[in-house]
């Protein structure tokens, strides 16, 4: 054979070797994995060691507040008044709501309660629900002008409808004559009570009309947590919920406020 054609053979094997790499190379491509920087872990996330946000973050152990223990309070609304109707013949009440579908959905659309009778409801920590039980006596104030009180008593407990962090609070006041559907009111727990922990104002994150920290467990391990403000100034807020001695997010907490979009997200979708 002559040189010619053996170097035409060596080029023809050459070729069919790249060609057959270049085949394999592409069925079989390297699968390169994003870089996962955080994880959750039930109510917790979990951030790598090397994430730029663990590096930067810092926190700090909430201390003791001054004075005693606190009864903790939120604020409720009205949902249903029972009236006089007025009728000489039929039924001799009338049942004033404020969303009669949410009524029907707790169970109050047509109660069989004595007239003047007055229904509301209040969300509050699961943390804080799970302290309370059917029948808890509660201390309710009127907000507004018109001042007025009254003692209601739980009715129902269950899940809130749009976060199961929070507990929906059905209660009753039998001396509820004039508390209208609507009315917004305080609500006093006198069965729960707390020490004040007092905390950095930058630790707070406001979230759907609730206020929130998160607890740093360890370095790159945090939970957030629903917390209850009672005072605050222009540096530190005194707040129930948090022990003393937990350490709080400061430096970048409000890095996290999509955290708590997610676990809603979860939330809802179970």
């Amino acid at each position: 054979m002559s040189r010619l054609g053996i170097v035409f053979i060596a080029i023809v094997l050459l070729a069919a070797t790249f060609l057959a790499w270049a085949w394999w190379k592409f069925s079989n491509p390297v699968v390169t994995k994003p870089p996962v920087f955080f994880t959750n872990e039930g109510d917790k996330i979990r951030f790598s060691p090397d994430s730029e946000f663990v590096k930067g973050v810092l926190s700090e152990p909430a201390k003791k507040a001054p004075g005693g223990r606190n009864v903790f309070h939120a604020v409720g609304q009205i949902l249903l008044l029972v009236e006089p109707s007025g009728a000489l013949i039929g039924s001799q009440k009338t049942y004033v709501h404020l969303d009669q579908k949410l009524s029907a959905r707790l169970g109050i659309e047509k109660p069989d309660a004595p007239i003047n009778t007055s229904f509301g409801i209040v969300e509050i920590p699961k943390e804080q629900a799970d302290q309370m039980r059917v029948g808890s006596r509660l201390l309710i104030s009127l907000y507004g002008l018109r001042k007025a009180s009254a003692v209601g008593r739980i009715l129902k407990i269950q899940t809130a409808e749009n976060s199961r962090n929070f507990s929906s609070l059905l209660f009753k006041i039998d001396q509820g004559r004039d508390w209208y559907p609507g009315a917004n009111c305080e609500i006093h727990f006198p069965e729960i009570s707390s020490v004040p922990s007092r905390i950095p104002a930058r630790s707070i994150v406001h979230f759907r009309k609730s206020d929130h920290v998160f607890i740093e467990w360890e370095k790159g391990l945090y939970s957030p947590r629903v917390v209850t403000v009672l005072e605050e100034d222009d540096t530190a807020f005194n707040v129930l919920g948090v022990k003393p001695g937990e350490r709080v997010v400061t430096k970048g907490a409000i890095l996290l406020q999509p955290f708590l979009t997610i676990k809603e997200r979860e939330d809802r979708g179970n």
